[in-house]
């Protein structure tokens, strides 16, 4: 009796330190991604400042009105190409161009 209850205390012993090495695997294994996660958030909220800072320098940008007439003009034509994907919408696009391309056509 006392071999067989000491083989089996002996691969339970061996069971709890696996688990034991697993689960410290593991815990390392989360702290790793909850820093990565905080990492990537870390950049994603300097690239967002830095973008917001700069966005006056971007070669969009020229003020306001115009960035946000470009935006809206693409914006509705993708909107239209999805909503009627028969309906062909090139030739709007070549009677009314972007803002941007109005100015390229005057010069």
């Amino acid at each position: 009796m006392q071999k067989r209850s000491s083989g089996w205390v002996i691969r339970l012993n061996r069971t709890f330190k696996r688990l034991r090495k697993e689960l410290a695997d593991a815990e390392k294994a989360k702290q790793e991604a909850e820093d990565g996660k905080k990492e990537v958030e870390a950049k994603l909220a300097n690239a967002e400042a830095d973008f917001v800072a700069n966005f006056h320098n971007t070669e969009a940008y020229s003020n306001f009105s115009d960035y946000f007439a470009r935006v809206g003009h693409q914006e509705v034509l993708t909107a239209l190409r999805n909503d009627h994907p028969d309906f062909d919408a090139n030739n709007l696009e070549a009677r009314f161009p972007p803002p941007d391309a109005e100015g390229e056509e005057d010069s």
